[in-house]
Formats: structure tokens, sequence, C-alpha cells
């Protein structure tokens, strides 16, 4: 780790000089790397559990809307969970997209709230990781 040693004073001039920057730079480098690579993989992994909640909590008739919950990379550190009926891959395919309705209800039909369950199922335990991470981060 760096280290401050005093330089002191020679005629008009004063200082001090700072030993094991590069070596620093490159352990911070590395630790970089390394929190990026964690992250990704608590992303990834939230996504795989909420998609999972998801397909537990919707309803099924058909399993085509089931069928039809699925992953998707949106960035380093982003994905989302989709439900859609016309992704499903069950019986025929429907000609109109039904999950906004599931999900919400209409005014026949009360809302199921799938997606609403799997990420309250999903969040605190992203956060916890999260929280551990920079824990983790803040102690180096």
């Amino acid at each position: 780790m760096a280290r401050v040693i005093s330089g002191g004073v020679t005629g008009t001039r004063a200082g001090f000089t700072v030993l094991g920057i590069p070596e620093t730079i490159a352990k911070l480098t590395g630790v970089a790397a390394v929190v990026r690579l964690q992250l990704g993989q608590i992303m990834a992994g939230a996504a795989i559990v909420m998609e999972s909640q998801a397909k537990a909590h919707v309803p099924v008739v058909t399993g085509n809307l089931r069928s039809g919950i699925h992953r998707v990379k949106t960035g380093s550190y982003s994905h989302e969970v989709v439900a859609s009926s016309l992704a499903g891959s069950n019986g025929e395919k429907n000609d109109k997209e039904y999950a906004g309705y599931v999900e919400n209800g209409t005014s026949a039909m009360a809302g199921r709230f799938f997606m609403q369950k799997a990420y309250e199922d999903t969040l605190p335990v992203v956060k916890a990781e999260v929280v551990a991470l920079a824990a983790t981060i803040e102690r180096l």
C-alpha cells in the first residue's frame, strides 16, 4: 500500500515523497476488475431468481404465458425479466399480448401481480448481496 515518507527541507525547498503508488494503482485496477465481475454475477443471478419467481407466481391455463417469461441483459450490470404471451412456446400462438392484463387485471378480473411478487421476492436478496460487496470494497 502507498505510504508517505517525509522528505524534509533542503535550503529553500521542502517536500515529501509518496512510495508505493505504482503497486497501489495496480492493486486498485485488479480490485475494480473483480468488483465488476462480482457485480455482473450478482445481477445475472438476481435475474435468474426473478425469472424463476415470476414463473412460479404466474397463473397457468395453457402455459403459454409462463413459457414466455424470460431474461434480457440490458447492460453490463442490468437485466430485465420480461413476460410476453407472444413469446410463449406452448400451443397455438396468440395474436394478442395479454401478459399486462394478467399482471394488472381488467374490469372483469383482478390483477395477479406475478411480476410484482417476483420483484418483491428478489429485491431483498439483491440488496443484501450488493451491500455485502460494498462492505468488502470498503475494507480494502
